[in-house]
C-alpha cells in the first residue's frame, strides 16, 4: 500500500466515523489531509500547509477563516 492510497484510506474512514461540519470555504477531505498528513509527520498544521498547494491557511483550518 502506498503512502497516498493509506492516506486516502484514513481520510476515508474519518469521514466515515468522524463527521465534521465546516463552512464552504473548504472541504472535509481538504481538512483531513491536512490534519492527517500534520499528524503523520509530526509537523504543525502551520508548517504542513506551507508545503501543500492550494491549501488553506493555518488559521483558515483552525478557525474556519476564507482563504
Amino acid at each position: 500500500m502506498s503512502d497516498e492510497s493509506t492516506l486516502e484510506c484514513t481520510i476515508e474512514c474519518l469521514m466515515e466515523h468522524l463527521p465534521l461540519e465546516i463552512n464552504d470555504n473548504y472541504t472535509v477531505p481538504e481538512v483531513f489531509e491536512i490534519l492527517v498528513r500534520a499528524a503523520s509527520r509530526g509537523d504543525s498544521i502551520e508548517q504542513t500547509v506551507r508545503s501543500l498547494e492550494g491549501a488553506p491557511s493555518g488559521n483558515g483550518i483552525r478557525f474556519g477563516e476564507t482563504r
